[in-house]
């Protein structure tokens, strides 16, 4: 295997160069964490438990049933990217919902928690995926980022809780963290504040 180390980060690539294929393993501090991507089998799963790895990220596309049966089987978590991220042109945008609905349809019981980006929210036919997400049984991980006055935080995280939401998340500012508190009103909702978006660089900060 060809390793990296970069920090506490142990990267193990293996697979035939151009063939497409590669699983890399990522390993942080005590907790291991797999990063299989593109075509992987279950074998190489199997691989990861053995090296006492508990994650498997699942990265732009949807794998075999396979894969995630075996994951489910060992006790491995996953980590499942939907197929569209970054930038994409409006033709391959438009069908967004429909291939997120189609990828938790393949994934059926393997996957319990899904997270909606805030791109996909405002794309047509969102809320109904939200919701046959929900009506499944699974759990969803808004990621709203809400900035905005207090009362329409409060408000916003209030219809998340309203509809079930696991998870939403917030700008880390004392009022909107206060805001998005309020807007609880007693249900499971969990807040997530973000302190720093990963796009600022030191000019910004």
């Amino acid at each position: 295997p060809l390793c990296s180390i970069l920090g506490l980060t142990r990267l193990v690539c293996w697979g035939k160069q151009g063939r497409g294929r590669c699983l890399s393993l990522l390993s942080v501090s005590e907790s291991g964490v797999v990063w299989h991507k593109v075509n992987a089998v279950p074998g190489r799963v199997y691989l990861a438990r053995k090296a006492q790895l508990d994650l498997v990220r699942v990265h732009a596309h949807v794998a075999r049933p396979e894969l995630y049966e075996a994951a489910d089987a060992l006790g491995l978590l996953v980590w499942q990217d939907l197929p569209l991220q970054w930038g994409y042109a409006r033709t391959a945008r438009r069908p967004a919902v429909r291939q997120a609905r189609a990828m938790v349809d393949r994934l059926g019981d393997s996957v319990r928690f899904y997270k909606i980006g805030l791109w996909l929210l405002f794309a047509q036919g969102a809320d109904g995926l939200i919701q046959s997400i929900l009506d499944r049984g699974a759990k969803v991980f808004l990621d709203a980022k809400m900035y905005d006055i207090g009362k329409t935080v409060e408000e916003g995280v209030a219809r998340a809780a309203d509809r079930g939401v696991t998870f939403v998340t917030v700008h880390g500012d004392d009022r909107i963290v206060e805001s998005a508190m309020a807007g609880k009103r007693g249900r499971d909702v969990k807040i997530l504040a973000v302190t720093v978006l990963t796009s600022l660089d030191d000019a910004a900060l």
